[in-house]
């Protein structure tokens, strides 16, 4: 496990597991931030928690309609919501 320096007494400390997360710069009109940025304090989320949920909430609905559809294959798609240790929103 990788570590950082903790500011108190330099000591190591183990990373936290949002840490591991895939980061990427995204770059997105001013408006739609202000807009997501009053609707994750409305759900007393981080911007970035609020994007990582919608992404979540869009492709589980995504993966939903194509089950509905018929017997078709989803790959890796529905592995992310069925394990809910990976922070997903997962099946309702």
């Amino acid at each position: 496990m990788s570590s950082v320096p903790d500011n108190s007494e330099g000591s190591p400390k183990p990373r936290k597991k949002s840490a591991q997360k895939k980061r990427f710069l995204l770059r997105i009109d001013p408006q739609l931030y202000a807009t997501l940025e009053r609707w994750a304090a409305d759900d007393f989320r981080s911007v970035n928690a609020q994007i990582e949920w919608l992404l979540a909430d869009a492709t589980r609905r995504t993966i939903l309609d194509r089950l509905a559809d018929g017997p078709q294959t989803t790959g890796e798609l529905c592995a992310y919501f069925e394990k809910p240790s990976r922070g997903g929103i997962g099946r309702t």
